[in-house]
């Protein structure tokens, strides 16, 4: 829309701020990272971009640097935002939790291959992972909540609401997990990329 602010960013370890005005892109600011970044999260006035060093920001709307913080492996994916908690993952299979206005680290743990990225929701992220099944972890604390193992399958996409999780694996089916209860049915696809929860209903594409 007409002077939207658009954050993007590129491979050569930049983050921009460009605002759509009569038609046409402008920049309003451009700042470095350490590395080639992952695509940004905007949550309220705050901007969350991490790098291939392993490296996480927080920047202004306005450009400032708010704080940076090392995981110390390559940010591949989109930081998740929730509850004033900034959750990222790394290639080095950390998960990583910090104050979304300070930085300052809540919880780290290492888990096993990640295979999609988190979800969050109602106080609880989940990790879905390579033949391991899905955690629950308490946001605030990283504490294990719970684990699901969908008969040693793949997790290829997960979403979550409504205090539960929905689940695609690769052997075509489709979980919901709300501790202790839930359920599963078949899928008439052979991949799946990607599952949104709207209005009650699960979407799987």
């Amino acid at each position: 829309p007409q002077g939207a602010l658009v954050i993007i960013t590129s491979e050569d370890e930049r983050v921009q701020a460009v605002r759509f005005d009569d038609g046409m892109f402008e920049k309003e600011w451009e700042r470095g990272t350490n590395g080639v970044p992952s695509s940004p999260t905007v949550c309220g006035d705050s901007i969350y971009v991490g790098d291939s060093t392993g490296s996480l920001h927080a920047f202004d709307l306005s450009g400032g640097k708010k704080w940076e913080y090392q995981t110390g492996y390559d940010i591949r994916t989109s930081p998740i935002v929730a509850e004033g908690t900034v959750c990222t993952r790394n290639v080095g299979r950390n998960v990583h939790a910090v104050d979304a206005e300070t930085g300052i680290r809540r919880w780290r743990i290492k888990t096993h291959s990640l295979s999609c990225p988190p979800a969050v929701s109602d106080g609880t992220v989940y990790l879905g992972t390579v033949h391991r099944g899905v955690y629950a972890l308490d946001l605030l604390t990283g504490a294990q909540q719970w684990h699901y193992h969908p008969d040693d399958a793949c997790v290829e996409a997960l979403t979550a609401g409504n205090e539960a999780v929905y689940v695609v694996t690769d052997r075509d089916e489709a979980h919901m997990k709300s501790s202790p209860q839930g359920w599963c049915c078949d899928l008439p696809i052979d991949e799946c990329s990607s599952v949104v929860l709207s209005d009650n209903v699960v979407y799987i594409g």
